[in-house]
């Protein structure tokens, strides 16, 4: 309420803590000589007594100084004075760090007030600590619309962290509701052969939502093996090498799959080491990921960017909100960067769910299902076949790196 520094008004400001409120007496750029200064701290606070219904007494329980100087109090005392009328029932006085029931005081019971003095020097963070009671029906309780206000104060930041958490979640199922939802599945049967057109690694990168996998690259290698463009051969059993193969079975697919056998043989022999990085191979492995991506984007998938970057409005609106409440009305800052980190999460969640396949990239993924239920029944009598394909070992090889891209 006020500041004065020997009877005279003090300029002051309040800064909000983690346990409570630190108030800056006088001007940053003035500078007091040595000497014995007086201040006069007047300030009013609420819901601090005690007024439980099962105890014979309204209480005060507080703590005169607090816990928190870093300096020591060569004396130190608190005058209670009691509403009008009430009389000291009880009182104790406790001196020491936080925790402590130390008991080295005087007390001067005035009937309508009291008071406290402390017989010993308190150190640094030593407190001094007051205990009042005196006969209930002296002081009002709060109605029920002020403890419901001062609920929704002490946890205002959790209610605010809530509220945009819920309109967060609103908004983004919404937005999933109407734009971000796949096509429904057709019938799957079992199918004999990969959709047309597409190599193991595009195979696996749709069937993986549009990202990689870890089977995508050693599944390109085996395709290209396979159609005869390259030979791999085993050194050790951490070394293997490829090298180009003149003699061709089938015709590479224009595109990612061309490009990444032509990477791998620009320079050969290529040796591959389980216990080394070869930056060649990386490159081309990331290339080829760029190049299916290009190809399949918005072709058999969508990723709804525009509902993604609208998301982080949220977490925004949510750590500004909170550090708003905090500085208004406290309380610990963690608070709002937690909710601002669970809006994150659920962004994250609603981002993978927005990204959804096009009814030509569903009705691509119905074949891989079904070519997968193929893949992994074939030598099994588990599925019915009708006008099944010479099982020869022609057919199995053809097949074998669509195996690795897909049955993990």
């Amino acid at each position: 309420m006020s500041v004065k520094r020997d009877w005279k008004s003090e300029p002051h400001h309040t800064e909000w803590m983690e346990n409570g409120i630190k108030i800056y007496l006088g001007d940053a750029n003035v500078f007091l000589d040595p000497g014995v200064y007086i201040y006069e701290i007047k300030y009013k606070l609420d819901y601090v007594l005690s007024l439980d219904d099962r105890s014979d007494v309204d209480e005060l329980y507080w703590n005169v100084n607090g816990n928190g100087w870093q300096l020591s109090f060569d004396s130190i005392s608190a005058t209670v004075h009691l509403p009008e009328g009430a009389k000291v029932q009880q009182y104790k006085c406790y001196s020491g760090r936080y925790g402590s029931q130390r008991e080295n005081y005087t007390a001067i019971d005035d009937t309508t007030k009291i008071t406290f003095i402390s017989n010993e020097y308190l150190g640094y963070e030593e407190g001094f600590t007051v205990i009042v009671g005196w006969d209930k029906g002296f002081v009002d309780l709060p109605t029920t619309s002020e403890k419901i206000e001062r609920h929704i104060w002490m946890y205002i930041l959790i209610y605010g962290g809530l509220i945009t958490l819920l309109i967060g979640f609103t908004y983004n199922f919404t937005m999933w509701f109407l734009y971000g939802r796949d096509p429904k599945p057709g019938t799957i049967i079992p199918r004999f052969y990969p959709p047309q057109g597409m190599s193991p690694a595009e195979v696996a990168y749709l069937d993986n939502q549009g990202r990689r996998t870890d089977t995508m690259v050693a599944s390109a290698v085996l395709g290209i093996a396979t159609k005869g463009w390259i030979n791999i051969s085993r050194l050790n059993s951490k070394t293997y090498q490829i090298t180009p193969n003149e003699t061709h079975k089938v015709d590479l697919y224009e595109g990612p799959e061309k490009n990444f056998h032509d990477r791998l043989t620009v320079k050969n022999p290529m040796v591959i080491s389980k216990s080394k990085h070869n930056g060649r191979l990386a490159i081309a492995c990331d290339q080829l990921e760029s190049e299916i991506d290009a190809k399949q984007k918005d072709v058999y998938y969508l990723r709804n960017n525009k509902l993604k970057i609208s998301q982080f409005i949220f977490p925004i609106i949510t750590l500004s909100l909170g550090l708003l409440l905090r500085s208004m009305y406290g309380g610990m800052l963690f608070v709002p960067i937690v909710f601002t980190i669970l809006h994150l999460l659920m962004n994250f969640i609603f981002s993978r769910l927005y990204e959804q396949p096009t009814p030509n990239g569903r009705k691509i993924l119905d074949e891989i299902a079904g070519f997968k239920m193929y893949l992994k029944y074939a030598d099994q009598d588990r599925i019915t076949m009708m006008n099944r394909p010479t099982m020869d070992f022609a057919h199995y090889e053809e097949n074998l790196a669509f195996a690795v891209a897909l049955l993990k």
